[in-house]
């Protein structure tokens, strides 16, 4: 375990080294992300214009649900795609044996090895989009519902992350298709809404059979101290199920991948 931690923090530095070479890069993006904040926060000031609640919520704890999504989106993009997306190239020209040959995980060497600070800054508009949502609605978040949230957006982002790395594991048979890194992310708009927007077919398949709605909702009831201990029961089972398959698959792909040595 230590030697994984000194790896990340590894990984973090040289991440921060070339945030910094490359400060008009780090800009840029710190633009897009507040633009994409700004926009986020435009559309539910129009929407609750003439209304107090949608679909149960009020503006303030939609808001609060805003910057859960803004930090697990911080994770997506800060973590998950800068390595995910490299994987059908890796696999196309053979560089994928230098991550198969080091001595250490390589599942952990592909998800964890190229960490992007130029989204950090969705991080820090998620918490203050939160700390905008409690001053609104005048709410009082105990410490325990805090560590609480916490816990269950960890648990969101294995969740999210397992389910990202099945979908890039298919790389092994299609590592030609330009837009697999693109197809998981699309759907986690899905996640900017509260499981009770949803009714019908995408309620069962974004609630019940991959709960990413889950990943951002279960956190947010919890804040406001009316957690569900139905979708509870969903969400943590699907987790570690989802990080043990995505294991399992990627160790399974692993024996379609002809190697530059080979």
């Amino acid at each position: 375990m230590k030697r994984y931690l000194k790896l990340i923090k590894l990984f973090s530095k040289y991440s921060l080294i070339h945030a910094t070479i490359y400060k008009v890069d780090f800009l840029i993006w710190s633009l897009v992300d507040v633009g994409w904040f700004a926009l986020s926060i435009f559309f539910y000031q129009i929407l609750f214009a003439n209304v107090n609640v949608v679909a149960g919520w009020t503006k303030a704890e939609i808001l609060l649900l805003q910057g859960v999504f803004f930090i697990m989106t911080s994770i997506l993009w800060g973590i998950f795609w800068n390595n995910f997306s490299q994987l059908p190239k890796k696999i196309n020209d053979g560089t994928l044996d230098f991550d198969l040959i080091k001595p250490i995980d390589s599942q952990f060497m592909i998800s964890f090895q190229h960490l992007d600070l130029d989204h950090a800054n969705s991080f820090f508009l998620g918490l203050f989009t939160i700390l905008y949502a409690v001053n609104l609605g005048h709410m009082s978040i105990k410490l325990i519902n805090i560590i609480q949230a916490a816990i269950f957006i960890l648990l969101g982002a294995i969740l999210f992350y397992s389910l990202y790395f099945i979908t890039m594991s298919m790389a092994f048979w299609f590592d030609r298709i330009e837009n697999l890194p693109w197809l998981f992310p699309s759907v986690r708009d899905f996640m900017k809404l509260p499981q009770s927007f949803y009714q019908g077919p995408l309620r069962l398949l974004f609630v019940y059979i991959f709960p990413i709605i889950l990943v951002t909702s279960i956190p947010t009831q919890i804040l406001l101290g009316i957690p569900s201990l139905n979708y509870i029961f969903v969400l943590v089972p699907a987790a570690f199920i989802s990080l043990a398959i995505s294991r399992w698959f990627f160790h399974y792909a692993i024996k379609h991948y002809s190697s530059a040595s080979s």
